[in-house]
């Protein structure tokens, strides 16, 4: 079995595995003693993306697309 050291890092407890390695750990810890002010944080990301943008965007990769599969464009 072949392990990257990012999987050793961010080891999560599964199956196999009896416990999380130290950096999920700490992590999951700060997340929680840090909720409120995460939580807050995207709502206001939320409330201040530009949904329209995203629109025109999927709009254009969709257009984009299908005038390749129709016209081999």
């Amino acid at each position: 079995v072949f392990y990257t050291s990012a999987h050793l890092i961010w080891r999560k407890k599964d199956a196999w595995e009896n416990e999380e390695s130290p950096a999920v750990t700490i992590m999951n810890q700060a997340i929680k003693k840090n909720h409120g002010l995460i939580e807050s944080k995207v709502y206001e990301l939320i409330s201040n993306y530009n949904f329209n943008e995203v629109k025109e965007e999927i709009y254009d990769i969709l257009c984009d697309s299908l005038s390749k599969q129709l016209f081999g464009k």
